[in-house]
């Protein structure tokens, strides 16, 4: 389930996204997409706990030379942290 929020960026889209896990966290997520057709769609994977706008600089430069790029937030980090804080849950056997 993605709930899209569309801005331009000059000749670039810019869409926000959220992507709804099976557990019904929401992940926050940036698509740019390129004017023209793309040669290929680029994933970017974040270091733990740094917010996907710090590759934003990378991912504006990735689509100017015509790729999609798309960056998220990892669980439990800025804006995919759900309501009432912690979204990391985990169990040590």
């Amino acid at each position: 389930m993605f709930h899209f929020a569309k801005q331009s960026f000059g000749k670039m889209k810019h869409e926000k996204l959220k992507i709804k896990c099976e557990d019904d966290v929401e992940l926050s997520a940036i698509i740019l997409i390129p004017s023209g057709q793309p040669k290929a769609v680029v994933q970017i994977n974040s270091a733990t706990a740094v917010p996907k706008e710090y590759y934003l600089p990378f991912a504006n430069y990735l689509v100017e030379n015509g790729f999609v790029a798309c960056v998220f937030d990892y669980r439990g980090v800025c804006e995919s942290t759900p309501e009432g804080g912690c979204g990391v849950v985990s169990t040590i056997m």
